[in-house]
């Protein structure tokens, strides 16, 4: 999305012609998900206590897991939300051969819902 607003202006100033290089892209693709991660990690870690959504721990395990009781176990969604993001908003999603693949690549197959997946999740 970045691409499309800002690219066309590199007529006016020269410096926008960096956003056609896929290494300049990446790099602040990854800075971005890093600040995502930074600003809503310790949020949605606070929300998901709030919620109880928390690790179960059996107390036929090791005395050492008994501590991570309560841990938020949904740290997925950050991680999803972390790299979808900035895909969108990096990545040239109209370039039907990469573009497309980018962000198919970004989501994960849990995401997507593979049959396979789901079965090995609640085997596992």
């Amino acid at each position: 999305m970045l691409y499309y607003l800002l690219y066309p202006l590199r007529n006016l100033i020269s410096g926008f012609n960096v956003f056609r290089y896929i290494t300049f892209r990446t790099a602040w693709a990854a800075l971005t998900a890093l600040v995502i991660s930074f600003i809503l990690g310790p949020w949605l870690i606070e929300r998901m206590r709030q919620i109880k959504l928390g690790q179960f721990i059996r107390e036929e395990g090791p005395k050492s897991h008994q501590q991570k009781a309560g841990t938020p176990t949904m740290g997925g969604i950050l991680i999803n939300i972390a790299i979808l993001i900035p895909t969108l908003l990096w990545a040239d999603v109209m370039n039907p051969p990469n573009g497309q693949r980018e962000v198919h690549d970004a989501i994960p197959r849990r995401a997507r819902g593979r049959p396979g997946d789901r079965v090995s999740a609640k085997h596992s």
